[in-house]
């Protein structure tokens, strides 16, 4: 398998989303909240705004998901609490758009807001690496893992960024290992790949 080729979409998939749904479940019941005069919060029609674009990205639409973001991140009215979120969903549109730049960009305003989400974190290392910033992708992996070590998503790409990108074979076996050590979905071709690297060292 060439790797370089398969490095960021399937068979090699990304954990690029994941975890956001339950935040944005939690935001819609929040503004589905009544006031104390029986009225439903303004905050509602932000949420589904969020919803609605989260959903998009989903389907493969994230040409979609983009301009329902800018508005929602435009309106001075959207609650501060969406706010990383939305970024983080534009981030990741950006991301599926083949747009690095624009994808670090709002990621990065994600990871000022919410510094102790590990997703967020992660996606940013993502948007990194795309742009070809390699070392700032290893310290947002790095940044992701010390927030959740037990991310065998996050192992699974830092281990191809040493592995491939970085060609630091020694670090990509251990973290290749602590990969295998969390039962990650893609463990055998993982251990492969450890075996690989170790024969090559042995050369």
């Amino acid at each position: 398998m060439n790797r370089h080729t398969t490095s960021f979409h399937p068979p090699r998939p990304r954990h690029i989303i994941a975890g956001l749904g339950c935040v944005l479940l939690s935001l819609w019941l929040a503004g589905c909240a009544t006031t104390p005069g029986g009225g439903s919060v303004s905050q509602i029609d932000h949420n589904a705004q969020l919803v609605n674009a989260h959903q998009a990205i989903q389907q493969g639409r994230p040409e979609a998901a983009v301009p329902l973001l800018e508005t929602l991140l435009q309106d001075s009215a959207t609650p501060a609490n969406i706010r990383p979120q939305a970024w983080a969903n534009l981030g990741v549109a950006q991301i599926r758009l083949n747009h690095p730049e624009a994808a670090v960009t709002a990621l990065e305003k994600a990871a000022k807001l919410a510094p102790k989400n590990a997703t967020i974190a992660f996606d940013l290392g993502l948007a990194y690496r795309k742009a070809g910033r390699l070392n700032e992708a290893l310290k947002s992996y790095q940044a992701s893992l010390g927030i959740d070590p037990n991310q065998p998503a996050v192992l699974y790409n830092m281990g191809i960024l040493y592995d491939l990108y970085l060609q630091q074979p020694k670090d990509a076996i251990k973290v290749y290992q602590r990969y295998v050590q969390l039962a990650g979905p893609h463990t055998p071709q993982v251990q492969g790949w450890i075996e690989a690297l170790a024969k090559k060292k042995r050369k």
